[in-house]
């Protein structure tokens, strides 16, 4: 064989390997995800953080949520507690909440609101079609554990264009978190990004355990940073709702 066919064999050796071969570690937490798709949580809570230029806590707001799952839908949500800068407002804000759902129930038939989709989750085994991934050669220790880091690219299912990184067990492909990116943002922000922790439970259970957000953005010479937190506890499988569903 010439220099030059065998160079050409490598090289398409080497992209179909890339393209269509699997990857070992990727694979387990891919089946780690699909194993996992019916956990819901039953309680959610938030705080939002709106900071000044050099970080400084401006305004603070906490909402703690609880979740139930009756019917074949999104989750109905209620209001436990809610306070501004660490004032109780909760009986007001429970009312505003409930306008705001009934109005949410006129228009779309529904009455919910989203608490997750799938942006938060790049192991979903019907995801995998549009994603691009690769690990790096370095791997990371965190509390004296090994993680080998992943990027990854993948084309959401309305186009959107997520980038990010996975922090995948060295043992087990278990992930421990993933930071990402999605573009184009929304309208008004100019930067965003996107860290989910995941935790695993006695049994197996491996679900989202903390959301954190940092924005920026404005219009005109107004301009906000954000740093938003969510927490998710009380999991359990649900047969109607997968918290992966937009």
């Amino acid at each position: 064989m010439k220099n030059s066919n065998w160079i050409l064999f490598l090289i398409v050796f080497f992209v179909a390997g890339i393209a269509y071969g699997e990857d070992t570690l990727w694979q387990k937490a891919v089946n780690c995800a699909g194993k996992n798709t019916n956990l819901a949580p039953g309680k959610i809570a938030l705080k939002n953080e709106v900071l000044d230029d050099l970080g400084n806590v401006k305004k603070t707001v906490e909402i703690w949520m609880k979740l139930s799952y009756a019917t074949n839908r999104k989750p109905e949500v209620g209001i436990e507690k809610y306070l501004e800068d660490s004032k109780d407002v909760t009986e007001g804000k429970k009312q505003e909440f409930l306008d705001a759902q009934e109005k949410k129930k006129d228009q779309k038939g529904q009455k919910s609101i989203s608490i997750s989709s799938e942006e938060m989750n790049p192991f979903l085994p019907d995801g995998q079609t549009n994603m691009v991934f690769s690990s790096q050669p370095l791997s990371d220790i965190i509390d004296g554990k090994e993680y080998v880091v992943y990027e990854y690219t993948r084309t959401m299912k309305k186009g959107e264009i997520q980038k990010g990184k996975a922090w995948l067990s060295s043992k087990t492909g278990i992930p421990f978190k993933v930071l990402f990116t999605t573009t184009p943002l929304p309208e008004f922000v100019t930067s965003m990004s996107n860290t989910v922790f995941f935790k695993t439970g006695l049994n197996e259970e491996w679900y989202p355990d903390r959301l954190e957000v940092l924005g920026s953005g404005g219009f005109l010479l107004f301009k906000v940073n954000i740093k938003n937190t969510t927490f998710f506890s009380e999991y359990s499988k649900s047969q109607y709702v997968s918290i992966y569903k937009e």
